[in-house]
């Protein structure tokens, strides 16, 4: 899928994906930090870092738990065995 140059959605993960990118996203867009005199508290950008890590991590796991599903659908069921054919037939010698 091509996308338009410059557009806003350029980063946007798929739909069924928006939930906790979404949360991600409305974090880093409202991110700001306190600010000192010279620069920013350091101590507020460590707590941010650390939720936005929280919220990474949070991420992680959900595609961890989707791709665990999705391969468990795929694997074979007990008893049945994958077939790998070739050009010519499968690998058993079977036409």
């Amino acid at each position: 899928m091509k996308r338009e140059k410059g557009s806003k959605n350029a980063m946007q993960p798929p739909e069924s994906e928006s939930g906790t990118w979404g949360e991600i996203e409305t974090y880093l867009r409202t991110l700001r930090f306190r600010p000192r005199l010279f620069g920013v508290d350091k101590l507020d950008v460590w707590k941010k870092i650390e939720r936005l890590n929280e919220l990474y991590a949070l991420a992680l796991r959900e595609e961890r738990a989707r791709y665990e599903g999705l391969l468990g659908a795929a694997a074979p069921k007990n008893g049945e065995r994958e077939r790998v054919g070739t050009v010519h037939g499968n690998r058993d010698g079977e036409p």
